[in-house]
Parts: C-alpha cells; structure tokens; sequence
C-alpha cells in the first residue's frame, strides 16, 4: 500500500473539528480556514476580516485563573442606583452597568454623575477588573475570590461579563482588597 493513499484515506475518517463565530452554524476548521482566523484575528479586538467578531474563550482551570488574576483597580467612586422600570436612564449619566429586575432596575455609575442628577445611591465601591479572560464556564474562580474577601470581612459585588471579571468593593478597603487579590496564587 502506498504510505501517502492510505495518509489521505486516514484523514478522510478522522472527525474535523468545528468552530463557531457569534452563534453562527460550525464550520469543518481545515488548515486553511485555521490560517484564516489566525491572520484575520488581532490581539486586540478579536475581529475577523469578514467584520465578524470572532468567539474567543476564556481559561477554566482554576489554578490558571487564580494565578493569572491581574487584579486592575479602575479610576473613580462608584455607586449603585435603582429606578422604576418605567423610568428612562438619565440622558447625561453613563451607567457602566444594568440590570433589571422585577422590582426596578439598577445601574451603577460614577458617584458624580449620581450626584449631578440627583439619584439616591447606595454602596460607594472601587471597582477591581481581574485582567485574566475568564470562561463563563469556569467553576470556583469567583467563589475562591469572594471567599477570600469575605476572611478578610471585605464585602464584594461580583459581576461576570463576557472577557472579565468584576469587582465592587468598599471604597474605604479598595486597597487592602486589591493587595490581597495580588496575592491569589499564593493562598494557602
């Protein structure tokens, strides 16, 4: 038997794997189509030549996540507001968050701009991004970083968004949040 007929017979069987882009139907990847993500991609923004952003997934190994957490503290004070479902969101005021629930609807903004348009608003927080792309199947990296506060009687508001994780912590103990989040990989 010739060793490049039965190469090609061998590959035919062998199952390609498949890719999905922005829940679009899974295409067979060959090589070629690998070389065309690959270069079409940037490291930046994930976005194909054909305009189309690219799914990109996170890390779910916990020991991974924890030890590459580059916990990141954002500028500014902020704060969680509600208003009624029926309200509008103040056209000046840039909520970096919402989420609506049965009772109303909450943003979080810059306690600035709370204040400038008169919004009541609890829990004045610093917001700490973990800089490692997270899964949003990863099991246990939020519960790990929560429990880790919560030894240090550090409340958090934990929001998971596509890339990143995020933190809401008490302005007051940003930074001992912060320092103690630095130090994840070497928690016993």
């Amino acid at each position: 038997m010739n060793p490049s007929s039965f190469d090609r017979r061998a590959l035919g069987r062998i199952r390609q794997p498949r890719i999905n882009i922005c829940g679009a139907k899974a295409y067979p990847l060959t090589l070629a189509k690998l070389t065309f993500f690959r270069t079409s991609l940037t490291a930046s923004d994930n976005i194909l030549s054909s305009g189309r952003r690219a799914i990109v997934t996170g890390k779910i190994n916990l020991k991974a996540l924890l030890a590459n957490a580059k916990p990141e503290m954002q500028e500014g004070t902020f704060v969680f507001c509600t208003l009624a479902n029926s309200e509008q969101i103040p056209a000046t005021v840039k909520p970096i968050l919402t989420f609506r629930e049965q009772e109303g609807m909450t943003i979080v903004i810059r306690r600035e701009e709370a204040e400038r348009v008169g919004l009541a608003y609890q829990f004045a927080s610093r917001l700490i991004t973990l800089r490692v792309h997270s899964s949003l199947d990863a099991v246990g990296f939020l519960a790990a970083i929560t429990a880790r506060l919560a030894k240090a009687d550090i409340s958090v508001n934990a929001v998971s968004a596509f890339y990143h994780d995020h933190l809401f912590v008490p302005h007051q103990r940003a930074a001992e949040a912060l320092r103690l989040l630095q130090n994840l990989s070497n928690a016993d």
